[in-house]
């Protein structure tokens, strides 16, 4: 077992929990639109806090289109969340 920093996020989220930057993203995307799904979120809160996510993260991006099916498929997560909690 290798030695971890215990602030180096990058290496927990990314490197340990994911394996690559695009996995952690999409993981991330879809953690974000289902609690928003969950919590009922309307669609402007929701996409402010994926571009807030998206700009803090930016220079992981390696591949734009994945991450287009990763938003398209959250929003989808986060409408169907919605209407199974309600």
């Amino acid at each position: 077992m290798a030695f971890i920093e215990p602030l180096s996020l990058e290496k927990i989220f990314v490197n340990v929990l994911s394996g690559s930057p695009d996995i952690f993203i999409g993981l991330a995307l879809l953690v974000i639109f289902g609690m928003a799904g969950y919590f009922r979120m309307n669609m402007l809160v929701a996409s402010t806090f994926v571009g807030i996510f998206l700009l803090m993260f930016s220079s992981f991006i390696s591949s734009p289109i994945v991450i287009l099916f990763f938003i398209i498929g959250g929003l989808l997560l986060g409408f169907t969340l919605a209407k199974v909690f309600n």
